[in-house]
């Protein structure tokens, strides 16, 4: 974690630890976590409805989050995405 964000292990966690995750599983906020990038195993993640991933410096968005058809909410706000995945448009509950 020498330029201030968390390391791979780290990402790991926050994926799976339970201050980040609401009780039922299908909630994930990694809201200013400062990530820069995603850990794969986040488009995994297939249960989730809701996910936050606003404020992570983030450049990309892995095609694979069109495999999350359950989320209702995605806030990818305030990072620096310069386009964003097609797969998007497969998620017909955003």
């Amino acid at each position: 974690m020498a330029d201030g964000r968390p390391s791979g292990g780290q990402a790991q966690a926050l994926l799976y630890g339970p201050s980040m995750a609401a009780p039922s599983g299908r909630h994930l906020s990694l809201w200013k976590q400062r990530l820069g990038t995603l850990p794969d195993d986040l488009w995994e993640r297939t249960e989730l409805r809701t996910l936050v991933l606003a404020d992570n410096d983030l450049t990309e968005i892995s095609e694979r989050v069109g495999r999350m058809r359950n989320l209702r909410m995605l806030d990818l706000g305030h990072n620096r995405l310069a386009r964003l995945p097609e797969a998007l448009g497969d998620l017909e509950g955003l």
